[in-house]
Order: structure tokens, then C-alpha cells, then sequence
């Protein structure tokens, strides 16, 4: 049975300047992955997940944000210093293929990494 994602975006600066946004994202598939990484994790995390061209929606949230902790989808390293949102082909700017996840954690202490995926099957 077909799914969505509920999304909203608010960023605000001191001087006043907003941005904001919400909507749904259409899924065929929604995905939930939460993984404790501990310090000097230095691994693949094997996510065996479809090539970016079927993933809507790509969000990864983190209990730390620090420069010391990245993630690498094979295009680029990610260092996570604020939450990842990709929407559509966005994702493949991430990662071309999600069949593992190149984490590293050397902020000093252990990380809740949560990832959400919406697929879009028929893409």
C-alpha cells in the first residue's frame, strides 16, 4: 500500500531572514533505520538498499552534529553537521548506489544515526 512522508523545513537568522516549507512525499516504501555508532567507527554500514533512481526521499538525523562525524554515499563525504534531506534526484548527488554507507564517527563519543527512505518504485 502506497505511503508518504510528512515533511517541514523552518530556518530562521537573528538578523530575520526565514525560510520554511513543508509537503508530503509519495512512497511506494518507506524505510526506517537507526544504528548507535560508536567512537572511532571507521566501517561500511550495509544498508542493501535500490539504486538512488527509485529512492524519493533521503533524510539522515544524527543525536551529534559535528564535523567529526561524516558519511560517504560514494560520490562525496558528508561531514554531518546539521540533518541531510535530499528529495528526488537530489539523492544521487549523495549516492548512486545506498548498498552501503561509508560512516565514520571520531567525535569522542558514541552517535544515534537515524535514517529515513521513501521509494519510488516505479521510477
Amino acid at each position: 500500500m502506497p505511503d508518504s512522508i510528512a515533511w517541514s523545513f523552518n530556518a530562521s537568522a537573528s538578523t530575520g531572514g526565514t525560510c520554511k516549507a513543508a509537503g508530503k512525499t509519495p512512497a511506494d516504501a518507506v524505510l526506517i533505520v537507526r544504528k548507535t555508532i560508536p567512537d572511532t567507527f571507521d566501517d561500511p554500514l550495509s544498508l542493501q538498499l535500490e539504486t538512488a533512481d527509485k529512492i524519493a526521499f533521503l533524510a539522515m538525523t544524527s543525536s551529534v552534529y559535528d564535523a567529526d562525524l561524516t558519511v560517504n554515499g560514494g560520490v562525496t563525504a558528508v561531514k554531518l553537521t546539521g540533518p541531510l534531506v535530499l528529495h528526488g534526484n537530489a539523492v544521487a548527488l549523495f549516492s548512486a548506489d545506498l548498498g552501503e554507507l561509508e560512516v565514520k564517527n571520531t567525535t569522542g563519543g558514541d552517535v544515534e544515526l537515524s535514517i529515513l527512505v521513501g521509494f519510488d518504485i516505479a521510477a
